[in-house]
């Protein structure tokens, strides 16, 4: 998992905590996905999420999401293919002040169809862009 929240604080073997004097440090770690809840109650709404508690030496480099860190990704290493794979976003924390267990991300499994409609779909600028670009190649061609 990837983020830029608070620094690292106290560190148990369940738990940890972030430094509050600290904020936007960019830090990655590992952890393993505990646990996978369909259409979980998140306030006024629900999503699919992903949890991983925090165990202290249960992966290399163990981490937990600390606040800020919102919008963090969880990457998976596929190796069939050789590539990490986006597969949650961060959202929230497990615990209390002081003891924080666990971190909670989005699954983005279902938004899998729409995430690729709108990667394979071009930005206007971007097509503007290279639209310009071709222009002037073209012109600068005709010059010579």
């Amino acid at each position: 998992m990837i983020g830029t929240g608070h620094a690292a604080g106290t560190v148990s073997s369940t738990s940890y905590t972030w430094s509050d004097s600290t904020s936007r440090v960019r830090r990655w770690g590992t952890n393993k996905v505990d646990f996978a809840y369909s259409d979980y109650a998140m306030g006024t709404y629900t999503e699919d999420i992903l949890g991983a508690y925090f165990t202290l030496g249960n992966t290399t480099y163990e981490a937990g999401a600390a606040d800020h860190d919102s919008g963090g990704g969880w990457l998976v290493y596929d190796t069939l293919s050789g590539t990490w794979e986006l597969v949650g976003l961060n959202i929230a924390v497990m615990g209390t002040t002081g003891a924080y267990t666990g971190s909670v991300a989005i699954d983005l499994r279902d938004y899998a169809d729409w995430i690729d409609s709108v990667i394979s779909v071009p930005e206007p600028v971007t097509v503007a862009i290279l639209t310009l670009g071709g222009c002037a190649v073209l012109l600068r061609r005709r010059r010579k």
